[in-house]
């Protein structure tokens, strides 16, 4: 597998059907689960309080799945894979919490192109990846698909018509 750092001209049609890209990696700290907790209203004992986290066998505070989610998108979007095409987030499918992200693991994002086609207006594409968070020990702890529809470049194709 070869991992790539993304070129920061991806319009819709240089994305390549198979292309992988890895990002940099983030620290989850306590407080950034602290702030999802409160963000997001879910103050369950498993994201609040380390001696209830350790009566369920965890060594450590349990990061919320959807703060995983939420990095996967932060993550990703720092990559800046299709700038300057202006990406927008059609959503997230079959997403999976495999593994719990404890305070103090450190994550990355792996994404893989898997398939694109035009959208009905022409002007711009779908592009769906496989996104992967990663733990510091190679673990996949969230995947899914995300699905980002990706500007044309016209003004290129229109001169290579010519």
């Amino acid at each position: 597998m070869s991992l790539s750092s993304p070129s920061p001209q991806h319009f819709f049609d240089e994305v390549a059907i198979g292309a992988e890209y890895a990002s940099g990696s983030c620290c989850v700290s306590r407080e950034h689960i602290a702030q999802f907790a409160e963000l997001s209203m879910d103050d369950h004992p498993l994201h609040t309080s380390e001696q209830f986290c350790a009566s369920q066998g965890f060594n450590g505070l349990v990061a919320h799945g959807l703060l995983g989610l939420a990095l996967m998108g932060g993550l990703k979007a720092r990559m800046n894979i299709y700038a300057p095409a202006a990406a927008v987030s059609l959503g997230w499918d079959k997403v999976q919490f495999r593994k719990v992200i404890l305070a103090g693991d450190t994550v990355s994002v792996r994404v893989k192109v898997v398939d694109k086609r035009c959208a009905s207006d022409g002007a711009r594409g779908i592009v769906r990846q496989h996104v992967a968070l990663i733990n510091q020990h190679g673990e996949t702890v969230t995947e899914g698909e995300h699905l980002s529809l990706v500007k044309r470049d016209l003004d290129r194709q229109r001169g290579s018509n010519r």
